[in-house]
């Protein structure tokens, strides 16, 4: 199966960029009479919208080699700002140069179209072993599982993305790979889109509020349901679950399943963004930095997908193997 976009790839991301400018052209206009330090964060996070809209874009249009030059950009800036606030890259330098190293490590055999099953326990040994073989033994445990953890949750869990292109072509349909990738990223920004307009519309039960404040019950039901709805129409569109889907467990249908998968997302997504609330929280932070205008950091842009992106990746192998 070919890595580079298919026709199906190439008309998403066209229908992508032309929502997003519609969606532009609301924002500005409604902002017309907004407060102006309001109406500049909000320019802010339209231009910060569109720069990652474009790298997307350029990066699909490279296949795997691009995928994986972004993720790996993405996962060594998450991992940084996660470093920084949790005063890591100041304690253990060492460590965290491992962990930049076990990432490209990663990248770069998923990118080659291998799946090191042994890299988690590798990088877990040589953490420890380097920690207690530099004989300081202060904060030796929350060193070492402060530093595998963060390279869990910011560089394995988010490439489960990368895997998406390792999979069987059974489940990817005339989409190719990128289509499975393309169907990933766009349920999981819509699902966090979905959460925080309902939720700032009609929210008004706080689900996790010494976490999360601004998460609501609402806001998460209607998550839930968008994300749903949407992955009934992207699924037959960009991989094989559709009317032609393979094998699926009795009494699971091709509509059922879109609404179970993308019900599953919503509530991975969900837990993935309250999750990398909770280590800011901790740290005593907002935002993970400021390198992206109205949004924060990268660990806030890609919170959610630390979670959706194994769940998505599973779901897909396991439809795919039966």
């Amino acid at each position: 199966m070919p890595d580079l976009p298919t026709p199906r790839v190439i008309a998403t991301v066209a229908a992508m960029l032309g929502g997003l400018a519609l969606g532009s052209v609301m924002r500005l206009v409604a902002l017309r009479s907004a407060e102006p330090d309001v109406a500049a964060r909000r320019r802010a996070s339209l231009k910060t919208w569109w720069l990652l809209a474009l790298l997307l874009t350029l990066a699909i249009g490279f296949g795997r080699i691009g995928v994986a030059l972004l993720l790996l950009f993405a996962c060594v800036l998450a991992f940084r700002e996660y470093a920084r606030i949790t005063g890591l890259d100041r304690s253990d330098r060492p460590g965290t140069a491992v962990v930049y190293g076990g990432t490209v490590v990663h990248v770069a055999q998923l990118a080659s179209g291998c799946d090191f099953g042994w890299l988690p326990v590798a990088m877990l040994l040589i953490l420890g072993a380097l920690k207690a073989a530099s004989g300081k033994t202060q904060n030796y445990l929350r060193t070492v599982a402060g530093l595998f953890w963060g390279w869990t949750v910011f560089a394995y869990a988010p490439l489960h993305a990368l895997r998406l292109y390792l999979l069987p072509e059974r489940v990817f349909g005339v989409a190719g790979p990128s289509g499975a990738l393309l169907c990933l990223l766009i349920l999981t920004v819509s699902n966090d889109i979905g959460q925080a307009l309902i939720g700032r519309r009609i929210g008004r039960r706080r689900i996790a509020p010494t976490v999360s404040p601004r998460k609501t019950w609402e806001g998460f039901l209607g998550g839930i349901v968008v994300t749903a709805l949407l992955c009934l129409v992207l699924l037959p569109i960009l991989t094989a679950l559709g009317p032609t889907t393979p094998p699926l467990p009795s009494g699971i249908t091709p509509s059922l399943l879109g609404a179970l998968l993308g019900s599953l997302l919503a509530v991975s997504g969900f837990f993935g963004d309250i999750n990398v609330s909770a280590i800011k929280r901790e740290a005593g932070v907002k935002d993970g930095s400021r390198l992206l205008p109205g949004q924060g950091g990268v660990i806030d842009r890609i919170d959610s997908l630390t979670f959706t992106a194994p769940v998505f990746y599973y779901s897909l192998r396991w439809l795919g193997e039966r």
